[in-house]
């Protein structure tokens, strides 16, 4: 199938139609919900095959230990360069999956990327920003299997806490902590 405009959003008011958007009230509630504890996020990367399962906070700490883990794992898998990930980026993913019901593994398809890496991505693709925040490690593509896509998005865009895009052909969806917009 041809994924144009007319056909992105003929499939988006099938969407709607079916009730598969996401209760607003709830997304809502979900990005600002203070836990007193937090579960485990678990991770599969789809260019290494690893998985990750960590606990990264513990009420309002982040566990450095887990950060660590977190940076190894987000790593540029072309060359294998790692960087700092924004803690809020992955409060971000933390969110969308508690709106997903807690127990989802998060396919990671980009986390950080180096500075060649994205150049090059850049070289093929004009989908790719020469600035993106994959290079700060404040961005991640993921993609949540069983879930679908656009309302994965739709969840990302009510976060209302940085940048949110989706890849249709890729089937994923990106999301950032920059600032507030989508795509």
């Amino acid at each position: 199938m041809n994924i144009n405009r007319r056909n992105f959003l003929l499939g988006m008011g099938a969407i709607l139609a079916s009730g598969l958007l996401p209760d607003l009230a709830l997304a809502n509630k979900i990005a600002i919900m203070p836990y007193k504890d937090f579960p485990a996020l678990s991770f599969y990367n789809i260019h290494t095959n690893e998985k990750l399962s960590v606990k990264y906070r513990d009420k309002n700490q982040y566990i450095a230990s887990a950060m660590t883990e977190i940076k190894d794992f987000f790593r540029d898998h072309r060359n294998g360069e790692e960087k700092d990930i924004d803690p809020l980026l992955i409060d971000r993913i933390f969110g969308l999956n508690q709106y997903f019901g807690g127990n989802n593994v998060i396919e990671l398809i980009s986390g950080y990327r180096s500075p060649a890496s994205n150049a090059s991505l850049n070289k093929k693709s004009k989908s790719v920003a020469k600035n993106s925040y994959h290079l700060k490690g404040m961005a991640a593509d993921i993609f949540l299997p069983e879930k679908h896509l656009a309302e994965l998005y739709q969840v990302a865009k009510l976060q209302n806490s940085g940048g949110s895009g989706i890849y249709v052909r890729s089937n994923f969806v990106h999301v950032d902590t920059g600032p507030v917009r989508s795509w």
